[in-house]
């Protein structure tokens, strides 16, 4: 995914531009910014599966969502 690409979430049941699209560090820095325990090699994993993370704008509530691209159509 790129940032632009129209998507459908089907887990918010709607459709969604994505806004951003993080890098692995990025989301690293944000879990140790907000103070958040994480496993890092759990982290790859899920990043490696389901990976990247997209900030995503919804038509549905005007809000931005983070979704996983594994869990989205494009």
């Amino acid at each position: 995914m790129k940032i632009g690409d129209l998507i459908n979430v089907p887990k918010l049941n709607a459709l969604g531009i994505v806004v951003r699209v993080w890098v692995f560090d990025e989301l690293l820095h944000a879990h140790d910014t907000h103070m958040l325990e994480y496993d890092a090699d759990d982290l790859w994993e899920h990043w490696q599966k389901n990976g990247p993370l997209c900030d995503v704008l919804t038509s549905k509530t005007g809000e931005i969502n983070k979704v996983w691209a594994g869990d989205v159509v494009v």
